[in-house]
């Protein structure tokens, strides 16, 4: 599951299109449902995430049990344009 955080606005600042909530009805309705192999992806370093933040959606995506636990970092580059070419 591409949870990314527990956090609704930084949910909301990562474009996303779930809430904490919906998180937590689809791991449930996943249980539910039969699977028995449920990987959780978070993300840390999202720009504006406190250590606070952090160490609760970890704290909670581990109380989920999940199988698998993911978390990844978000690296954030500068993008440059590509310069255009003068047809040499």
């Amino acid at each position: 599951m591409g949870v990314q955080s527990l956090n609704d606005q930084l949910l909301d600042r990562l474009g996303r299109v779930h809430s904490r909530e919906m998180v937590f009805k689809s791991y449930n309705l996943l249980r539910r449902a039969g699977f028995q192999n449920i990987n959780v992806d978070l993300m840390f370093g999202i720009p504006g995430q406190s250590i606070d933040v952090w160490r609760s959606t970890l704290a909670e995506a581990v109380q989920l049990d999940s199988e698998h636990l993911s978390c990844y970092e978000v690296i954030t580059r500068k993008i440059r344009p590509l310069r255009a070419t003068s047809g040499r």
